[in-house]
């Protein structure tokens, strides 16, 4: 039983390529790149659309900046991308 579990995400992903592949291209609507706001504001294109992303980006960058001092913690290190804990069993 968990063997086969363990095969499960793969046989899920080997459908969903099937299924896409099946049927076929998927073309976007011709208004797709028509955004709310369509001003530049200092050079840049759709600039509210942009910078509504600024928050999701800062808080990213205040996550980073907590987590990095923590990094070694035991129960950090094992996901931190890099660490030898990531691949290594022995952490």
């Amino acid at each position: 039983m968990r063997r086969t579990l363990g095969h499960l995400p793969l046989l899920v992903t080997l459908i969903c390529i099937a299924a896409l592949i099946a049927y076929g291209p998927i073309s976007q609507p011709a208004d797709y790149h028509a955004f709310a706001d369509d001003r530049a504001f200092l050079g840049i294109p759709h600039a509210s659309d942009v910078s509504s992303n600024l928050g999701f980006a800062l808080v990213g960058l205040w996550g980073l900046l907590w987590l990095w001092p923590r990094r070694r913690h035991p129960g950090i290190a094992r996901g931190w991308p890099g660490s030898p804990c990531s691949w290594s069993a022995w952490c």
